[in-house]
């Protein structure tokens, strides 16, 4: 019986199938039809043109980091990101350094130009990268292969960074010319410089250009909390830069520097006082070596002597600062602490210490990504070899052009010792056996007083 009553209404189906009327067989013949031309096997004998499938690389479980959606941020772990920045590394100091104490400024300058010319291949590499991917999807009919989602590629970008405050007094700790290895290695400058380098990783889905031919900043650093950048400070004259038990100087990254260097938690509740605390300027390293100006004045005691011995190479004097007839322009422009009006894009920019030592990491510069190296287009920097005699290149004599109209002169304030000491906060001057321009702070119950 179960066996009969199963085959019994297949039976009843067949017959019926048989007698169908004629509009169930047009029903019938179309859905026929439109099955055929979505087939992919049947296709190809119709001659109908198949309707095409969705290409995989527009599929989204198959493209995690779609371009035309920035917004899928999520697509981007936090464990690649991490990994990539574990293949990063910062260029080390160069071997020899060429270096002179008591002369900062003219260190970073020389340093800046060799990082430079490391870092404008770097960002090359990333500039044709995108280039390339621009012009295949350009030439392509269908969509270009999507590439491995886990895949970054590294911009840098190197800021040189000087150091003071409206006193000329500003109190950084960890430097190798403190005697108070108790107190944390502190000395009062007046001014000091180092050289900030940041990479930003851009995954290269999200890697373009923008109209003026700069690398855009990809609309994920700002949607996404990751950790795109990173940040180191080159500074020979810290301690930090050289651990006990090392000849080698070493690179060190911006958090370690600046907590170390800056006490931003003393500052914060008040312990380092308001006269001590540092401001920031920071500049793109291209207009550092186009308008950094120096004849060393600054060095001289009332004598006509030098408070220290000067570098075996020559004054240094940027491209553009040559050009423009400006020979010295050090205290006015890159140690003064007060933004002049149209100053923004040739000297930089100004921070409090509130801002900066904020910062996880330093932000995009407004030329956009690489802009600090490149400047936007203009002559990327060239390498200063440093002289024993004066070069016509980037150089000019201490001495030349004194009345020359377009040759500016910093003013000599009241009271400044060698055209730049305003405060007996510094007396390694007057000591021909110290070679540095500070000395320890001041005890809290005895401050010092302008004489």
């Amino acid at each position: 019986m179960t066996t009969n009553a199963f085959h019994e209404p297949t039976s009843a189906r067949c017959s019926s199938s048989s007698n169908l009327t004629p509009k169930l067989k047009r029903r019938k013949s179309l859905t026929q039809s439109i099955r055929a031309r979505l087939s992919p096997t049947d296709s190809r004998d119709s001659a109908e043109p198949p309707v095409p499938s969705v290409p995989a690389s527009y599929c989204t479980r198959d493209r995690p980091f779609p371009i035309s959606h920035p917004a899928a941020k999520d697509a981007i772990s936090a464990e690649d990101l991490n990994a990539a920045w574990s293949t990063i590394t910062p260029p080390p100091f160069p071997d020899p350094l060429q270096y002179a104490s008591c002369y900062c400024e003219e260190n970073i300058y020389l340093l800046v130009q060799q990082l430079s010319a490391h870092f404008v291949k770097v960002n090359r590499a990333a500039v044709n990268i995108a280039l390339t991917q621009s012009k295949r999807e350009r030439k392509s009919r269908g969509p270009s292969p999507t590439p491995t989602p886990t895949l970054f590629v590294p911009v840098w970008d190197l800021e040189p960074t000087f150091i003071s405050n409206s006193n000329k007094s500003v109190l950084l700790y960890q430097q190798k010319a403190s005697k108070l290895p108790n107190a944390g290695w502190p000395v009062i400058w007046d001014y000091h410089v180092v050289a900030l380098a940041t990479c930003h990783l851009i995954p290269i889905t999200h890697l373009c250009l923008d109209s003026s031919g700069q690398l855009s900043t990809p609309a994920c650093f700002k949607m996404s909390r990751l950790e795109w950048g990173r940040s180191w400070v080159y500074d020979p004259d810290s301690r930090l830069s050289q651990p006990t038990g090392t000849q080698q100087l070493t690179v060190v990254p911006w958090e370690m520097y600046k907590e170390q260097t800056f006490r931003p938690d003393a500052i914060q509740m008040g312990r380092i006082p308001e006269h001590f605390q540092p401001m920031f300027r920071t500049v793109a390293a291209s207009e550092y070596s186009s308008w950094f100006a120096s004849d060393r004045s600054h060095m001289r005691d009332n004598e006509g002597g030098w408070n220290a011995t000067p570098p075996p190479w020559a004054c240094i004097v940027g491209e553009r600062a040559r050009k423009e007839g400006i020979r010295n322009n050090l205290m006015q422009r890159w140690v003064e602490m007060e933004m002049a009006v149209g100053d923004a894009d040739r000297f930089g920019r100004v921070w409090d210490v509130a801002n900066l030592l904020s910062l996880v990491t330093v932000p995009v510069a407004e030329g956009g990504l690489g802009g600090t190296i490149t400047g936007g287009g203009e002559k990327k920097v060239g390498l200063v070899v440093p002289q024993a005699k004066p070069s016509t290149v980037n150089t000019v004599r201490s001495g030349e052009g004194e009345n020359s109209k377009a040759e500016r002169e910093e003013p000599k304030g009241e009271g400044q010792r060698g055209g730049r000491i305003a405060s007996p906060l510094f007396p390694a001057y007057l000591h021909a056996s110290q070679s540095h321009r500070s000395q320890p702070p001041p005890p809290p119950a005895s401050p010092s007083h302008r004489s």
